[in-house]
């Protein structure tokens, strides 16, 4: 009787795993709380970047990010390279995106055309960036 009742146990937690559908990305852009400054959703903007570690070393040659609708950002070098490894979560006037699994993650504050922030990288190393606003 024990194995029977553990067999449909099974069946059940298979079929319910079958039957399930991956969890939907989260929305990158979370609404303010009523009191915080307002600010409007990057979603489809483009950004020119500038980022430099703490020593003034540039941080790689990003040239470029766009912040896509699924919470993704892709970005490009000057060569020509592009990637869509970045992700992105917006609330309110706060930016909060990592690229390359977390490789990089930085912290923003969005006003207007321009977004200033910090980062960090997996190494510790710390930097700054602005991105200003293309389109």
């Amino acid at each position: 009787m024990r194995s029977v009742v553990l067999a449909l146990a099974f069946l059940v937690c298979a079929a319910r795993g079958a039957a399930a559908e991956p969890a939907p990305s989260p929305n990158p852009y979370l609404a303010a709380p009523a009191n915080a400054p307002q600010q409007a959703s990057l979603t489809g903007t483009r950004w020119r970047m500038t980022m430099n570690w703490d020593d003034g070393a540039p941080i790689g040659r990003w040239s470029w990010a766009e912040f896509q609708s699924d919470g993704t950002i892709l970005y490009g070098y000057p060569d020509g390279q592009r990637f869509d490894n970045g992700r992105w979560r917006q609330r309110g006037s706060i930016l909060v995106f990592d690229t390359n699994s977390m490789f990089l993650t930085g912290l923003g504050q969005i006003d207007g055309d321009t977004i200033t922030g910090s980062s960090i990288n997996v190494h510790g190393t710390r930097g700054t960036f602005v991105f200003e606003r293309e389109d």
